[in-house]
């Protein structure tokens, strides 16, 4: 024979079944499972009440209390929003553990997909006519606004957070956006630190927002920062060539080194080639950074000399940087492939870019902060992949520094 439970459960169900079958959505205002949360709720604060009389009449002290009557309510679910009918007592002592009095939403996720739709660039109004037309919520802008603003501590916590002692590479890059600063749009750099640590795994170590353009002044203050949250060796930094920014990281981290990104240099170079020497161009200065050592690499730019006297400002600018654009050939081909460009970084902000691209401009820097955090969690997957090979790497790093590395890896 079935049981009671089994019986409501089979209503439930058949319930569900021919609303499905007259046409009814599962979510939204008219939706089946709408209807069945709202029969869940009813009938759990009924018990709950319940529940309370019992205790109230076993207590000497307490009045003498009893059900009158329902209450009108609207909440908010997961599958939308719907109005229930709780049951009141007669002195107003219950207070309901599963719907609170200024309690309206029951959609714990609701704040979730609220900012997963922030993170990927959609405005506040946006993310207002999606949920109207998916879920039936009528959320404001401004209470979007509120929610998302909650997450600046969050950002606050992690720019703060400790870091690893060592990391074997460090990127560094700015990406500018606009702000509105002073009543006017002000296009400003938000700088990035992407981290390898010494068991391979990627983070991005710091996230800050300038008030203006690329600065090396401004690096300095966030260089100081990373040794200030317990970063103190780091191998080597990879970053483009802005002027002033070796000296920077030396007066932080003098023992670490400085790879200029090969790739910026590359693309730096063709400025001023004819259109039909470019790719041969590009093609005969492969032949310098991918030379076995750096006395081949010297060699290479020779014959290149020789070959393209046509663009003599090539080598120029290949000689000026040429301490910093050889430091990766210090190591084996793995960690080579790892430092020789910022591309990884350029990966993170594709990211970023994509999910801005239809931004003008922020109304603040804290919102500016706000959107690139929640865009970097939403596309964590994309970049905080484990380094490939990294044992290789890991093998030329104990070879080229010993005990100055291995004293950091984890037993």
């Amino acid at each position: 024979m079935a049981s009671k439970k089994d019986k409501v459960f089979a209503d439930f169900e058949s319930d569900i079944i021919a609303g499905l079958m007259s046409g009814k959505p599962l979510s939204g205002t008219e939706g089946v499972l709408t209807e069945l949360i709202k029969h869940v709720i009813e009938k759990s604060m009924s018990a709950e009440l319940g529940e309370h009389l019992k205790l109230e009449a076993e207590r000497l002290d307490a009045r003498p209390n009893k059900r009158k009557g329902k209450a009108n309510k609207s909440i908010n679910t997961d599958f939308g929003p719907t109005k229930i009918e709780p049951s009141r007592d007669r002195t107003g002592t219950y207070d309901s553990a599963i719907v609170g009095k200024w309690q309206h939403d029951l959609a714990p996720n609701m704040s979730q997909q609220i900012l997963s739709l922030y993170a990927r660039g959609n405005s506040y109004q946006d993310i207002s006519n999606h949920l109207h037309e998916m879920f039936g919520h009528v959320i404001s802008p401004a209470s979007i606004t509120g929610i998302v603003n909650e997450v600046w501590d969050d950002v606050q916590a992690w720019q703060k957070r400790a870091l690893q002692p060592c990391y074997v590479a460090v990127f560094m890059d700015a990406i500018h956006f606009n702000i509105r600063l002073e009543g006017k749009s002000t296009s400003v750099a938000t700088y990035l630190f992407y981290g390898v640590d010494v068991d391979g795994h990627r983070d991005i170590l710091s996230m800050h927002t300038g008030r203006g353009a690329e600065s090396t002044s401004q690096w300095s203050v966030l260089l100081a920062d990373l040794k200030e949250r317990g970063a103190e060796d780091i191998k080597v930094f990879v970053a483009d060539g802005l002027p002033g920014l070796v000296d920077a990281v030396g007066t932080y981290f003098p023992a670490s080194r400085f790879q200029r990104c090969i790739v910026h240099k590359v693309r730096n170079s063709v400025v001023g080639v004819d259109f039909k020497d470019r790719r041969k161009v590009c093609k005969d200065l492969r032949t310098v950074y991918t030379a076995i050592d750096e006395d081949g690499a010297v060699e290479a730019l020779k014959a290149f000399e020789e070959k393209w006297q046509k663009y003599p400002h090539v080598v120029r600018l290949w000689r000026k940087d040429w301490t910093e654009l050889m430091v990766f050939m210090n190591f084996g081909p793995e960690m080579r492939r790892l430092i020789y460009t910022t591309n990884a970084l350029e990966n993170v902000n594709r990211h970023l870019r994509k999910a801005t691209k239809t931004k003008g401009s922020w109304p603040s820097t804290k919102s500016l902060m706000i959107q690139v955090y929640l865009t970097l969690q939403a596309t964590k997957t994309a970049w905080a992949k484990t380094v490939r090979n990294f044992a290789a790497v890991q093998r030329e790093l104990m070879e080229e520094y010993g005990e100055e590395y291995t004293k950091y890896l984890r037993r």
